[in-house]
């Protein structure tokens, strides 16, 4: 969903929000009007003790009118009422695995559809045509991050901004009633995009292993090669002062093991530069994945 287009609304907001008690007070009786308690009955039973789950949901349902943006920001602003809870029973709520946050949000859809509903005959003649209008909207927005170590957090990209970024895909199934966008559901996802870096990451690694065991091979070669020639040339010492057949058959046969060593030494040194410029080519495949992905 692009959000400069709500940009209007979202200054209309700030606005109001301005004077915190007024804002408070105003989405209090909204709440008050949907009858949420009734919707956080069911959840309130996975709490077992302390402050109920339907008061602590109430606050986070508050913090972005007030200018808060986490937890952390409601507690330092001073904003929290004493006898709220400690800011480890907000973190609480918000990991409990066991609280089902997208029936939550279909229950306030529903509660929402039902008011409206009651409300239909206020609304103006051309609302009224309007509103025949009905459809089903799939949305996905990006959801930015800043820590790595979060949990199943990826990289994704932004189609506003045109980047790859930190973060989340949100996706909302909502219902457009003619007047309003009613979110319905929701779930939060990774994409796959993060694989191609994987897979380079890889290949680069799997052709720097191969590289660094062929030049292992080298030396070891080079080192058999020196001890070789060591016994060559005691070798022809040998030959120099007793020339036979025997002698001169050892002599052969020693610098058919040079030759050959010197031959596989050779073709070893064209298949590291071969595997280099391959190490080059991927490494630079490896770059622009990662430039292209934003990452640090």
């Amino acid at each position: 969903m692009q959000h400069n287009e709500n940009t209007k609304k979202v200054e209309q907001i700030e606005k109001v929000s301005k004077d915190q008690e007024h804002i408070t007070q105003t989405i209090s009786d909204v709440i008050d009007k949907f009858e949420m308690k009734s919707v956080f009955n069911e959840i309130d039973l996975v709490k077992r003790c302390g402050i109920l789950i339907a008061t602590i949901t109430m606050a986070l349902l508050i913090l972005p009118f007030l200018g808060a943006a986490s937890v952390a920001a409601l507690f330092k602003s001073g904003l929290n009422k004493s006898g709220a809870g400690q800011k480890d029973a907000y973190y609480d709520v918000k990991n409990n695995e066991n609280i089902n946050w997208r029936f939550l949000l279909l229950s306030i859809a529903k509660r929402f559809k039902f008011l409206v509903s009651q409300s239909s005959d206020d609304l103006s003649e051309i609302q009224k045509k309007v509103k025949q209008i009905k459809v089903t909207i799939f949305d996905d927005s990006s959801i930015e991050k800043t820590g790595k170590a979060i949990e199943s957090v990826g990289y994704v990209h932004d189609h506003t901004k045109d980047l790859h970024i930190l973060g989340y895909k949100l996706l909302v199934c909502g219902f457009w009633d003619g007047v309003s966008f009613i979110p319905l559901d929701f779930s939060l996802h990774k994409e796959t995009r993060d694989k191609e870096l994987k897979k380079a990451e890889e290949r680069l690694t799997k052709k720097k292993k191969k590289i660094r065991k062929i030049e292992m091979e080298i030396r070891e070669l080079k080192e058999k090669k020196k001890v070789k020639q060591r016994l060559l040339k005691e070798t022809e010492e040998v030959y120099q002062n007793k020339p036979g057949k025997t002698n001169k058959k050892n002599l052969e046969q020693k610098q058919r093991v040079v030759i050959r060593l010197d031959k596989q030494i050779k073709e070893l040194r064209t298949e590291l530069k071969l595997q280099k410029a391959q190490e080059q080519f991927l490494a630079n495949e490896h770059s622009e994945i990662k430039y292209n992905y934003r990452y640090c």
